[in-house]
């Protein structure tokens, strides 16, 4: 009996593998997707184009954070949010001490 269920089991593995092949051209797979300029690699993965990010930059990102502080939009609590008008005006507060302590060390 148990070399039945053992045998059993071994036949199912050995089958299920047979379908996780990669190679069919489900759509949105990496398969599929290869008509849109990018080459597939012999291994079957689609190669990513070398492009510029289309999103922001460092220093726009990095300008957007300070505006948020200096509005005093973040951080905003866990449990606080949206921030609550005490929030911002303590997190203005914050900020602009931490402006004067950055401008005295430059």
């Amino acid at each position: 009996m148990k070399v039945k269920l053992c045998a059993a089991l071994i036949a199912a593995m050995l089958a299920s593998s047979a379908f996780a092949d990669g190679t069919h051209a489900y759509p949105g797979s990496a398969m599929a997707n290869t008509s849109e300029g990018s080459a597939a690699s012999p291994s079957g993965l689609v190669s990513v184009d070398a492009q510029a990010p289309a999103g922001n930059t460092r220093a726009q990102v990095r300008g957007e954070l300070l505006e948020a502080e200096r509005t005093g939009i973040t951080p905003a609590g866990k449990f606080d949010y949206p921030p609550s008008a005490a929030t911002i005006e303590r997190n203005r507060q914050r900020f602009s001490l931490a402006e004067q302590y950055w401008a005295s060390r430059k």
